[in-house]
Parts: C-alpha cells; structure tokens; sequence
C-alpha cells in the first residue's frame, strides 16, 4: 500500500467523520474539535477514533448519538474493515463505549437510564438546524439585494437558480438545500423538507408558506434559534479549548515529575 493511497484513505474517514454533526449545535465534530485522535491503517482497513466533549458532564444521549453516527459513516466506506469509536473524558464513557463496541442502541447501552428513544430527540433538533440553516439564508439573500415579495414566493427551483455573489452565499444555498434533499425523521418529515424542484423554498415552522407580512416576524423566531445555537457552540468551543490547555498541562507536569 503506497503513502499516496494511505493518504487518500485518511481523507476519506474525515470526509466521514466530519459529515457527523453535533446535533444541538449543527456543526460538525471535527469542526468543533472534538476528535481526539483518528488512526487509519490503510493495510488492514482498521480505523479507531477517539472524541472528548467539551466538558465531562455533555448530555449522554448526544454523547452516544455523535459515536454512533461516527461509527455508521465509518462502516459505510467499503474498504473499511473495523471501526473502534470510543469517547474520552466523560463521566458515561464506560458504558457508552461498551454500546459503540456492540453496536448496540441507545436504549440497550444505557438501559433504565436512557430517557426514551433517540428518533423523537434528533428529529427535534435536526428541525431546529433546518429552521437556523434557513434564517441564515434568508438573511444573507436580503442583505445582498433580494426583493422580500420574491423571496416568500421562490420555488427550491428558483433557489438553486439564484447567482450568489460570494463563497459564503453558495455554503449557505448549499447546506440548506443538503437538508432538504436528504430530508428528516420523526414528526417533521413534512415540514418544509421535501427537496421537490416545485416546492417551496422557505417555510413556515409547520411546513407551510410564509405570507409576505408575516416575514419579517419568522425571521426574528428563527434568529432566537440561530442565535441560540451559535452561543453555545461558542461557548463550547472555549470550554473544550480550555480542557485541551488543562490536559496538556497536566502532560508536562507529570513529565516533568518523571
């Protein structure tokens, strides 16, 4: 196996990796800096990940949803033999990499202790991303010039049509359309997702057309959403930027000792 292949290799798991988003936050794990460590052997097919939180106490269920779906991106790659996806730091890793090992759910890894089932939780949150991915959208359509009557009446058609004038206004168009193609679990598979050229391209929170008087009020809901996340995913990041400096210190100081 030549470097040239290895490496090709090793791009193709952070391609997977970094598809796998934090599902509060929206944005992806490597992004975020939650990998710790990612080894492929390109020989074997093995690859084994590491991931650390940003504090010790995340939310278990959101803990255990990124592991899953890191491992399930993983497996989907053909040449990959075997996946070892373990958390790090967290006061649930035990048994949260146990259930990544047998690729078991969350309810069989955390038993009378998981709050119920995960499809109802990211159904919820992937509708929250959609509603942030839109408002962003919008705002950045507006502020470059396009007409609110025009907006509120565009098919996704029309949206993919639309000249965009920079990098930022295509990453926008295309994360937004991305959630529309590949559409969403749970109660709000109706809701505005379908990827139909027909459809229409910005809805209301049910699904429904957004009326030309009422646009600007959405607009404000879905920045208390947007706004929200982004805070946190701040905030997140400082405190996991924190946990590396401390991780890192304590390194020295034992070397130093040793």
């Amino acid at each position: 196996m030549n470097a040239e292949h290895r490496t090709s290799r090793e791009a193709e798991v952070w391609a997977a990796i970094g598809a796998v988003t934090d599902p509060e936050l929206d944005r992806s794990v490597t992004e975020l800096g939650f990998i710790a460590r990612c080894d492929v052997d390109a020989r074997t097919g093995d690859v084994a990940v590491e991931y650390r939180l940003p504090t010790y106490w995340c939310a278990a269920n959101f803990a255990f949803m990124m592991g899953y779906d890191m491992a399930e991106r993983l497996d989907e790659l053909a040449w990959v033999r075997e996946t070892r996806v373990r958390l790090l730091d967290h006061f649930y890793a035990a048994e949260i990499n146990r259930g990544l090992a047998g690729k078991a759910s969350f309810q069989d890894t955390c038993g009378a202790e998981a709050s119920g089932d995960l499809v109802e939780l990211r159904a919820t949150f992937r509708h929250k991303a959609f509603m942030a991915r839109q408002e962003r959208l919008l705002s950045w359509l507006i502020r470059t010039g396009a007409e609110q009557a025009a907006l509120v009446a565009w098919t996704v058609a029309d949206l993919a049509a639309r000249p965009m004038t920079d990098a930022r206004g295509e990453r926008l168009r295309e994360r937004y359309l991305a959630m529309r193609r590949e559409g969403t679990p749970g109660d709000f598979s109706g809701a505005g997702y379908r990827g139909d050229a027909r459809e229409i391209a910005f809805v209301t929170a049910t699904g429904g057309a957004i009326a030309l008087d009422g646009l600007d009020a959405h607009r404000r809901k879905l920045q208390a959403i947007r706004m929200n996340s982004e805070f946190n995913a701040t905030l997140c990041g400082n405190v996991l930027a924190a946990r590396k400096r401390s991780n890192r210190a304590g390194d020295e100081t034992l070397a130093g000792l040793a």
